[in-house]
């Protein structure tokens, strides 16, 4: 074997191994996650990004395309040991004054599925939420119309 076919695939391993060492715990957590819920088929997305090594945790909700409410994350810490991002909400559903949700969440890779424990004293809740297709996501709107009654991030 030549001295550059061999220096071609020791290269191509070393770039291949540095590719595979950059990534991060957590990685698996970023991306766009969804699920429906309600009578209404509201769709709920969970969008999940890090930047500079901080977690970010923001969420809207649909009906069809057009958007009917939107969330935030709020002091979100991820635990590499457990690989858990943890933090608190606010939903700002449109038509009512923007709310700070109590309860602490959880948010875990589970096979192919987002799992977010959310608890609140002794009531714990789990949802699931599966990868979200970028297509799938509509962009973001200027504002948020009315929210449907009774349907929350809880729901």
């Amino acid at each position: 074997m030549s001295y550059r076919i061999l220096a071609a695939i020791v290269a191509g391993l070393l770039l291949c191994s540095e590719t595979i060492a950059m990534a991060e715990p957590g990685d698996e957590l970023i991306g766009d996650w969804e699920r429906t819920i309600g009578a209404r088929k509201t769709r709920e997305v969970w969008h999940i990004v890090r930047d500079n090594g901080r977690f970010t945790l923001s969420g809207r909700y649909f009906q069809g395309d057009k958007e009917v409410g939107k969330f935030r994350g709020e002091g979100e810490k991820f635990d590499e040991a457990s690989a858990t991002l943890t933090c608190k909400l606010t939903i700002d559903l449109a038509g009512q004054a923007a709310k700070r949700d109590q309860a602490q969440y959880e948010i875990t890779l589970k096979g192919a599925r987002l799992s977010v424990i959310s608890t609140l004293g002794s009531r714990k809740e789990t949802i699931n939420l599966s990868k979200a297709k970028a297509t799938d996501v509509p962009a973001p709107s200027a504002g948020s119309p009315a929210a449907p009654a009774g349907e929350t991030a809880a729901s």
